[in-house]
């Protein structure tokens, strides 16, 4: 998958993630956008409270540090994983976590041999992120993810990365960041192959998904067999 990250930082600099961005960015806030939030202050967010929700599994923020006033990142326990993993969050301007209502959510999943960065030291998504109301939520997929639960010889258990992408980090930023229901997913590389995958097996989970050079279809004459 190293090549496909290589890629994604050629693409993502030019004309194919801005592209694509109006579609993922500004359809998905358009069924919320409804009322005006407030405006963004000047100062970092207040701290998260130390009570902080939990997923239905246990999986728990332990860490949040803010990087300015509009980005955080997060450190979170995952019984799916077995290991601390971090969260990049990018809030939209007007965000509150005391906020009545609710934000659209954008999943921006990394390519292999990257990390949960890959998506803003390789693109312009934070750039573009600031123009549109929707969080934008950067989870960790490991260097070989795989972006299922793994199968392990039959053994099953850990890592279960479709159940931290699609369960515990869902549950984290909808009870702690005022994350709505409204979801888009975009990846790179084999992020682009587990956006289409997560949005086929959980229907209706996604109004949009996007995959950039993700890949999709292992039976193809261009793959080389494994």
């Amino acid at each position: 998958m190293r090549r496909g990250s290589r890629l994604k930082r050629r693409l993502a600099g030019g004309s194919i993630v801005l592209a694509a961005a109006p579609l993922v960015l500004s359809g998905v806030p358009a069924a919320e956008a409804a009322g005006s939030a407030p405006r963004a202050s000047a100062t970092k967010p207040r701290p998260v409270p130390q009570a902080r929700a939990r997923a239905n599994d246990g999986a728990a923020i332990t860490k949040e540090k803010w990087i300015d006033a509009r980005t955080v990142d997060l450190t979170v326990s995952t019984p799916a994983i077995g290991s601390p993993q971090m969260i990049r969050v990018l809030v939209p301007p007007g965000w509150s976590r005391e906020a009545a209502r609710t934000w659209p959510v954008v999943y921006a999943y990394q390519g292999g041999n990257d990390d949960y960065l890959s998506w803003v030291k390789g693109s312009q998504l934070a750039a573009l992120a600031k123009k549109w109301k929707a969080l934008v939520v950067m989870p960790s997929g490991g260097k070989n993810g795989g972006f299922s639960d793994w199968w392990n010889y039959g053994k099953g258990g850990t890592p279960k990365w479709e159940t931290f992408h699609t369960s515990e980090v869902p549950q984290l930023m909808e009870r702690n960041y005022r994350a709505g229901t409204k979801r888009a997913a975009l990846g790179v590389s084999s992020g682009g192959q587990g956006a289409i995958a997560y949005a086929a097996r959980h229907p209706r989970m996604f109004k949009y998904a996007v995959s950039f050079s993700g890949l999709l279809h292992l039976t193809k004459p261009e793959i080389p067999p494994f």
